[in-house]
């Protein structure tokens, strides 16, 4: 290890940023674990078709927060983290925007009570559905002011907690009879109420004026909300376009091995989309270009060599754990696992790259690449699956992920470094 790996590692060891990342990443694991217990609970207690009423209004309201949030979670913890003293607007304009979306979707109540045959759920389950999009809308914008201000003990306590309650309430419904699909989504809206409600009065609790809202900060939050909005959307397609692909091409068999190595790449991924999370907010708050770049080369420092070390050793014991995990039914899964590991270390540098970016305004380079990535791996899946089966995904993964390394690299080099020795 050179003296300059060895000097970053000992600063990081010994950082609060370590002490956040670490904190954030066990909270993150935590949470995967309630959500299997959460799954397992549900499942047992509403039976197949009541599951089924709850997994459906569960998907519609994330649905409804993922499209409404056009972004602005992005640009609260962006200009929280840029100036202290615009967190009181941003709060205001937070709930907001959450009142604006809870309105508007209400608005159209009327009309799936007339036909309805448009929506999947109805009567009070609708209903629920529909008040959690601004309920969580509001609390993905809060959590993300927390995240802005540096509150990230607070941030992972509020989320762990709610999500423990929320399994404790699940788990109390069926000795007391309580078992419906209306009931259990209550009990988990009650949850995230609760989490906006805590973070909101956390949040209060920093500010030395007065909540307030204004159009013309919305306004000026837009772009940029926007183009991360359009961004996310791009990347979340590369992801999760394989598999929707691969069930056409080759069917529901080959989808299921190739599965098992995109959930042991999401796993993988949390810990790089944690170390950004707690970044950017610091990249966001510092006062020029070559103060950002230099945190993010601490970073990088520590992360490319060691993720090289981390993919290594994943591959070896890949194919004992899914044998152990899964069955030997599974174990051609190894083939894609080994193919996507190159583009989850890709992804994993990239990541932090794209932090960088966001913290330097959003340039127009954090959707087109996604885009571009989006459209090779299309391409290189329609040509490589139907030729070598859910392998082809992988690589062509891997060579989509590489691509918007390259592409970030580029313009990090060519177009934000312009000035030799910037």
């Amino acid at each position: 290890m050179s003296v300059l790996h060895a000097r970053s590692l000992r600063r990081l060891a010994s950082s609060e940023f370590v002490r956040q990342v670490s904190e954030t990443y066990l909270t993150r694991l935590f949470v995967v674990a309630l959500g299997f217990v959460n799954s397992i609970l549900v499942t047992r207690i509403l039976g197949p078709e009541g599951r089924g009423l709850f997994a459906v209004a569960n998907t519609l309201s994330a649905t409804g927060v993922q499209l409404g949030n056009l972004g602005l979670q992005s640009s609260n913890t962006y200009y929280a983290s840029r100036d202290s003293r615009a967190v009181p607007v941003l709060l205001g304009n937070s709930l907001v925007v959450s009142a604006a979306c809870g309105i508007a979707i209400f608005a159209v109540l009327p009309l799936l009570q007339l036909r309805p045959e448009i929506a999947p759920i109805r009567g009070t389950l609708l209903v629920l559905t529909l008040l959690a999009v601004p309920a969580g809308l509001a609390s993905l914008l809060l959590q993300n002011l927390l995240i802005g201000t540096r509150q990230i003990h607070a941030y992972n306590v509020i989320d762990l907690t709610t999500r423990v309650l929320a399994v404790l309430l699940i788990a109390a419904t069926a000795p007391l009879g309580l078992v419906s699909p209306e009931m259990i989504f209550t009990l988990v809206l009650a949850t995230v109420v609760l989490g906006a409600v805590w973070s909101y009065y956390r949040l209060k609790a920093q500010l030395h004026d007065p909540v307030g809202w204004s159009l013309q900060t919305l306004r000026e939050c837009l772009p940029y909300g926007l183009r991360a909005y359009t961004g996310s959307l791009f990347i979340f397609l590369v992801l999760k376009s394989d598999i929707v692909l691969i069930t056409y091409l080759r069917g529901a068999v080959e989808t299921g091995y190739y599965s098992i190595a995109v959930g042991l790449a999401d796993i993988l991924l949390m810990l790089p989309t944690v170390v950004g999370t707690i970044l950017f907010p610091k990249l966001s708050a510092a006062p020029d270009l070559a103060t950002r770049w230099q945190l993010v080369r601490r970073v990088l420092n520590v992360m490319v060599p060691a993720t090289p070390v981390g993919l290594l050793l994943t591959y070896f014991a890949a194919g004992p754990l899914i044998r152990l995990a899964y069955g030997v039914s599974f174990e051609p899964s190894t083939a894609a696992v080994g193919w996507l590991l190159p583009g989850v270390g890709c992804y994993a540098i990239n990541a932090i790259l794209m932090n960088f970016l966001a913290s330097c305004g959003m340039p127009l380079v954090v959707v087109y690449s996604p885009f571009v990535a989006l459209l090779v791996n299309v391409c290189a899946n329609l040509w490589l699956v139907p030729r070598i089966g859910f392998v082809g995904a992988s690589i062509s993964s891997s060579l989509a992920y590489a691509l918007m390394l390259l592409m970030s690299i580029l313009y990090i080099r060519y177009r934000l470094f312009r000035v030799p020795n910037a």
